[in-house]
């Protein structure tokens, strides 16, 4: 900040006038934050996805295998040691296996495209305009009086330079103007969709052939129930 600037505009006014000029900023910030939230989870993903760069394990279709896995492993068909040949490694496994590394390749996809608009909340715009905002009262003081004493010279111009990071840098923030933002988290939220749609569609393939398969399920009558509740069952819907 040069002498002229600091002579001719008070810290108070630049203050002032940068929250009017970061209004619309601050507001989009506050009011799209919880959309931005509920977004991520309708897409799968969480906010520390972008602090790592490897994929979750959680992620749905991996938790489905290994669920599948768990059921066959119950049934007496280990397929990782190769036991005995089920219905599980032949048929189910592959699908799913599919499905998890379509699910991996969209996620990471997801949070490429995502992370522009996490970085953008992610940019402690409110924590540097506070102190931008309590520096102004305490360098405008400085200034007033003048000091003369080494110290204190040595103090205001750290004052005064922690002040003009902050300014560059929330200036630097608020700078593309909040319409270009705007279309920018738009056109990046479209593309998610976009990415999302494609998932459900080659998961509606790889899952086709469970809509062919024809589970047995045996319905067993408790030893309290009447004869008449298993009477009205018909022998091919207690032996399905």
């Amino acid at each position: 900040m040069s002498k002229s600037t600091r002579d001719d505009i008070l810290p108070s006014q630049i203050v002032a006038a940068l929250f009017k000029e970061s209004e619309g900023y601050s507001k989009y910030r506050e009011d799209s934050k919880p959309m931005y939230k509920h977004f991520l989870s309708c897409v799968g993903l969480v906010e520390n996805d972008f602090i790592y760069s490897r994929v979750r394990d959680d992620l749905r279709c991996n938790d489905l295998l290994k669920q599948f896995q768990n059921i066959d492993r119950m049934a007496g068909f280990d397929f990782l040691k190769g036991a005995k040949q089920s219905i599980f490694l032949n048929r189910i496994s592959p699908a799913l296996e599919e499905a998890v590394a379509t699910e991996k390749e969209i996620h990471l996809q997801l949070r490429d495209s995502l992370r522009v608009i996490n970085a953008f909340y992610e940019n402690e715009f409110e924590v540097q305009r506070a102190e931008f905002a309590s520096l102004g009262p305490e360098l405008e003081q400085l200034q007033k009086n003048r000091p003369t004493d080494p110290e204190m010279i040595q103090h205001m111009d750290k004052v005064m330079n922690r002040f003009t990071e902050l300014q560059r840098s929330l200036k630097n923030m608020i700078r593309p103007g909040l319409a270009a933002i705007q279309a920018e988290h738009l056109k990046i939220f479209r593309n998610c969709m976009e990415l999302y749609e494609k998932q459900n569609e080659q998961w509606s393939q790889s899952f086709a052939l469970f809509a062919q398969m024809k589970p047995r399920v045996l319905i067993k009558t408790r030893n309290g129930d009447k004869k008449g509740k298993a009477d009205k069952l018909g022998e091919d819907d207690r032996d399905m």
